[in-house]
């Protein structure tokens, strides 16, 4: 990699560089008046520790890179365009992202802003004559280049920022007490003027952002492992009733990485009616998969059967809890950029003053999830038993409430709206509450009910219902936060998440407001988004540290299964957490529908070997499961085939 303060002018395609992306100007439309066709361009300022360089984008460039990104530049060219002398990648260049704000950097010289004289022992030559500013015009804050003769093509705007270095040395972007830098006139560099063919440079493709699928991999890793070992791990499995286990981190994981998701991909859809088509399509699917999956059409993979009476269809899963955060948080964020203030110096609430019509709703969502928890009357209510596969199939319960306000198993607001709206045939028909100490002597095991177990320890509860959906969407919107690209994110990533694991905690353990997975607590939300806040960072700063060493792989190789498994979470989810892969194996058994290829591993790969079933299916889950499907993961990445929604 050449440093930007060696490169050189030249006609050729042969600089290979990295630099960090100061800002960006706006973006022309040009028209060629042989072919009618409309190209973009953009100019934008980029550095590196060395120096900082006028960098122009070109077509789909234009939209894939935002202020912060790192980039990588290959056989780059750097020579004179309409007058301006511009670093670019060309027609044979290319350019990618690396990373994300983690990279040291100076803007002083400008290698722009540099004058080329003829040689005077060398006619056909040309050397550097002096830096025409010191200072980079773009290194100022608007307050104090006012006053400054800009050129039109060149109104960018650059706040006074401090960015992290990777390196021991932390460089500090303090323009009004930068040093004058005095050109070197020594040192002589030759170059041959020519002006170069760049009406039909090559896109760019945007990068995906490493951390987010790795993120995405351990959170479809988890759904895996808690279902398929939570039985005989309890503690990894869901929370009877309040706390918050391992299991409980996995749909706020989701909301948080859809919200993520969403700040990242729509930025690329200027067109607002193309962004909406397309946020009301992708809800579609998510409700067609989620009602396939989990409305209990599907009975993989233990049950070589399928179908489902309409009169027990479960409404409510995942995926349609995911497909309503992502309607009304991808709405929120295609209505309100246009009232967003791009312009708004920086500061200690910069970010919730920038996007405050999500904050906005967040609070709405907030106060109509208390009015109606807190509210609601619920008064006596009565079931029929719907398991076919319990002694009493068919009996009927009456269970007594007649109070406002409280947040237990039977008489919560939030279960009474679902048994209202939904129906209680449409609820999902084995809780976790089943597993609580009131219902069971197993307890946090399943088992049989106590002799004087309640009435309610028998009901059905939806643990993706309404009112909990509709809180759930806070993590969406949470999620949005952590995924707009703003200068002064990474100060207040790490300290939002510290923050909102810390009143959570608080919450929960005053009393004040139980953590709740199942009726989605505010103390709940602030817990999980918390936890998924520092995971995140952690990976992002992991990920991104190490592109920026010798050896760009290092830590990144530790992650490559969950990195694969991120990017094709759909399939993962589909066929592992779901089941259709084993199920389909166990349609092709011996003698005995028990005597399958999954059973068989299970019992004598894994369960003999360890003489224990606990760590047996712990391991098996671990490697059978989820090192398997990484690997298919990974397979699937090299061929280039991806199932997306």
């Amino acid at each position: 990699m050449v440093p930007l303060k060696d490169i050189v002018p030249a006609a050729q395609n042969n600089i290979n560089t990295r630099f960090i992306l100061l800002d960006k100007g706006i973006v022309k439309t040009t028209t060629t008046t042989s072919s009618q066709a409309q190209n973009k361009t953009c100019l934008a300022l980029v550095a590196d520790e060395t120096a900082a360089v006028h960098f122009q984008l070109w077509g789909n460039e234009c939209d894939a890179f935002e202020p912060g990104d790192i980039v990588q530049l290959s056989n780059g060219i750097f020579s004179y365009c309409r007058n301006n002398l511009l670093l670019r990648a060309g027609k044979r260049g290319k350019i990618e992202k690396v990373g994300e704000f983690l990279m040291a950097y100076v803007e002083t010289p400008n290698l722009s802003e540099i004058r080329w004289v003829p040689d005077p022992n060398n006619s056909k030559k040309y050397i550097q004559e002096a830096v025409i500013s010191p200072h980079s015009l773009y290194g100022y804050p608007n307050h104090l280049v006012r006053n400054q003769n800009r050129r039109p093509h060149m109104r960018l705007s650059m706040q006074s920022s401090v960015y992290i270095s990777s390196s021991p040395k932390t460089v500090e972007h303090e323009p009004t007490k930068m040093a004058e830098i005095k050109a070197d006139t020594s040192h002589h560099q030759s170059l041959i003027v020519s002006e170069p063919d760049v009406s039909d440079p090559k896109p760019s493709k945007s990068k995906r952002l490493a951390s987010l699928d790795i993120f995405r991999g351990l959170t479809v890793s988890l759904m895996i492992l808690v279902d398929d070992a939570g039985g005989e791990w309890p503690v990894i499995g869901h929370a009877p009733w309040n706390g918050c286990n391992l299991a409980d981190f996995v749909m706020p994981f989701f909301l948080f990485i859809v919200g993520m998701s969403i700040a990242l991909s729509l930025k690329r859809i200027p067109d607002q009616f193309v962004a909406v088509k397309k946020v009301i399509l992708r809800t579609l699917k998510l409700l067609f998969w989620g009602l396939l999956l989990q409305g209990g059409y599907s009975h993989a993979p233990d049950k070589l059967t399928y179908g489902v009476d309409m009169k027990e269809l479960r409404w409510c899963g995942i995926l349609q809890r995911i497909a309503l955060a992502y309607l009304v948080v991808a709405l929120i964020e295609i209505v309100s950029r246009g009232a967003e203030t791009k312009d708004m110096a920086p500061g200690t609430f910069s970010i919730f003053k920038l996007y405050y019509w999500h904050w906005l709703v967040a609070g709405c969502v907030l106060v109509i999830y208390f009015a109606v928890i807190y509210g609601t009357y619920v008064p006596d209510w009565q079931f029929t038993v719907q398991d076919r596969e319990r002694t009493d199939y068919g009996k009927s319960y009456t269970v007594a409430c007649g109070v406002r306000g409280k947040l237990d198993p039977p008489c919560n607001a939030v279960g009474y709206i679902d048994r209202e709206v939904l129906g209680i045939s449409h609820m999902y028909q084995r809780p976790a509450w089943k597993r609580s100490k009131a219902c069971t002597e197993n307890s946090p095991y399943a088992g049989p009910f106590r002799n004087d177990a309640p009435s309610w320890c028998r009901a059905p509860f939806e643990p993706e219902g309404i009112v909990s959906s509709i809180s759930a969407i806070l993590s969406a919107i949470i999620g949005v936060h952590f995924g707009h690209g703003h200068p002064a994110r990474l100060k207040h990533w790490v300290p939002t998440g510290c923050a909102l694991l810390a009143l959570g905690i608080i919450l929960h353990f005053s009393h004040a407001i139980p953590s709740n997975k199942q009726l989605y607590t505010f103390s709940y939300v602030c817990i999980t988004s918390g936890v998924a806040a520092l995971v995140f960072s952690a990976f992002y700063l992991m990920i991104n540290i190490a592109s920026l060493q010798v050896d760009i792989w290092s830590i990144r190789y530790l992650f490559l299964p969950l990195e694969w498994i991120g990017m094709n979470a759909m399939l993962v989810y589909v066929m592992a957490a779901e089941g259709i892969l084993a199920g389909f194996v166990n349609g092709w058994y011996y003698k005995d529908p028990h005597n399958t290829l999954v059973y068989w591993i299970q019992k004598h790969v894994f369960v003999e070997v360890w003489h224990s079933r606990r760590v047996g299916i712990l391991l098996y889950v671990l490697f059978a499961e989820i090192l398997f499907w990484g690997i298919v993961a990974g397979v699937l990445h090299r061929l280039g085939i991806y199932w997306k929604l």
